[in-house]
């Protein structure tokens, strides 16, 4: 789940069944606030049928599983949570283009994911507060957990596109505007039954083709070429436990670009990637600092005692790395280490600082490179640090006076936000129904279609035996 996201002097937060978009591009000291409305009218846009059918008997005839099923089952399980699907699952934010227009993406337990346009030029004459509905609405075949704005490469111009990967593996493209060219919106690929935590998208330069990294819960990250997805370009295999969040930057200097991904699993370990060679650079554990994992020791740790990763950021020099944790009130600093001028990447990573809550964070983003941005389930909602580095110490400075925080905690005060306990509750808004669960709840579901079954087969017998 990924609750906040940062384009430029913007940031849009999930809170609940709330989404805000707030920015302070003209005037630092005046702050709008952009309430994003859940639709209520119908959906205006679908999932290509065809390319559902597709993914499913594909994913069939890898697995061997009816898929059918376990959709229907979550299906059961959604009109139990009725009441649950106006939360927010995901949110993205497009860059700004020149005109100030920005595109907002949020996605709903309900399958839908609804688009925004926030022409900030034009707004921040007006009202500090600003509620708008969706321009348009797509709905998906199964629950959302990851979004993010893309280019398609085209020989004319290139067209923003919306990216979404789903509970059951799949990875779609679709239109933001009705004035999208025909096959924007299309199945680009699939990890064969698994739920995707996390998209990145490379840009395409002189050397290299655009790229789209997609993380999921059996721990890989997989590399496909964009827009033909169906061609892998590699994997990045090493974590034991499902990924649960990672962030891609690029870094060119002398001459070079390097490509560099991070990764948090549930092997509780942050690992470094190269991604020009598919190879593990560095390894982190967080919980002692050591870059090597002890598994006699880990056995030994309880439910209690486990730090398991779950949302990451990286600043844009990539020099530090912000981490949160489940059921935990406390920001990891990570500090990147060089050189990036070796043929061989010599990369580190030195936990150095945490940065104690007051609530528990759900959310964590950079804005630049010394502007960390953490979102909680707190009163406060949201907080800024501003981190002072030196050769060997980072400072960091809580601002009170944020205008950003300021203005979503004065907007939110009078109304209700209610959030899960815990992290882990969060997640049963996507969780899977077990077989077991699915078919023999209640007790004689079962036996009694077994029954009917044998019935239509004695039927069919007698009727042979009648000719």
């Amino acid at each position: 789940m990924q609750l906040m996201d940062i384009s430029g002097s913007s940031l849009i937060v999930g809170l609940a069944d709330h989404a805000f978009v707030l920015t302070s591009q003209q005037n630092p000291k005046q702050t709008l606030v952009i309430e994003l409305l859940a639709s209520k009218s119908e959906i205006t846009d679908n999932v290509n049928e065809d390319d559902c059918k597709k993914a499913q008997r594909a994913r069939k005839r890898v697995t061997g599983e009816d898929n059918d099923d376990e959709g229907s089952g979550q299906d059961d399980n959604d009109d139990e949570d009725a009441s649950s699907n106006g939360k927010i699952l995901v949110v993205a934010l497009s860059r700004s283009t020149h005109d100030g227009t920005m595109l907002c993406a949020v996605a709903r337990a309900d399958k839908s994911v609804s688009l925004y346009q926030c022409v900030i030029n034009e707004v921040m004459e007006g009202s500090q507060l600003i509620k708008i509905l969706p321009y348009m609405v797509h709905r998906a075949s199964k629950r959302i957990s990851s979004i993010i704005f893309s280019q398609f490469p085209s020989q004319t111009a290139d067209t923003t596109i919306l990216l979404v990967g789903d509970a059951l593996g799949d990875v779609f493209a679709f239109p933001v505007s009705k004035e999208c060219p025909p096959g924007i919106r299309r199945h680009l690929l699939g990890h064969t039954a698994s739920v995707i935590t996390s998209i990145r998208v490379i840009a395409p330069s002189a050397r290299r083709n655009m790229q789209i990294l997609s993380a999921d819960r059996d721990e890989k990250i997989r590399i496909s070429s964009f827009p033909d997805a169906y061609k892998i370009d590699g994997y990045l295999l090493g974590h034991e436990e499902f990924i649960s969040d990672m962030d891609v930057k690029i870094v060119s200097t002398l001459g070079k670009e390097y490509i560099l991904c991070v990764s948090c699993s549930g092997d509780m370990t942050l690992r470094l990637w190269d991604v020009n060679d598919f190879s593990e650079i560095s390894t982190l554990i967080p919980r002692n600092g050591n870059t090597k994992l002890e598994r006699e020791d880990e056995l030994n740790i309880d439910d209690g005692g486990r730090l398991v990763p779950f949302k990451l950021s990286m600043n844009v020099s990539v020099s530090l790395l912000a981490v949160i944790y489940e059921d935990a009130n406390h920001v990891d600093i990570v500090r990147i280490v060089g050189p990036w001028n070796s043929d061989c990447l010599q990369t580190s990573m030195n936990k150095i600082q945490s940065i104690s809550c007051k609530y528990r964070p759900i959310g964590v983003n950079f804005q630049n490179d010394n502007t960390l941005f953490v979102l909680m389930q707190g009163s406060g909602f949201l907080a800024r640090y501003d981190l002072l580095m030196d050769d060997t110490v980072i400072d960091v400075v809580s601002i009170e006076d944020c205008s950003l925080c300021h203005a979503l905690r004065h907007n939110v005060e009078n109304q209700i936000i209610s959030f899960p306990s815990t992290i882990s509750d969060m997640r049963k808004l996507n969780r899977k129904i077990p077989r077991t669960e699915k078919h023999r709840t209640p007790g004689q579901q079962l036996p009694e279609r077994v029954k009917l079954l044998k019935q239509k087969g004695a039927r069919r017998k007698r009727k042979f035996r009648d000719k």
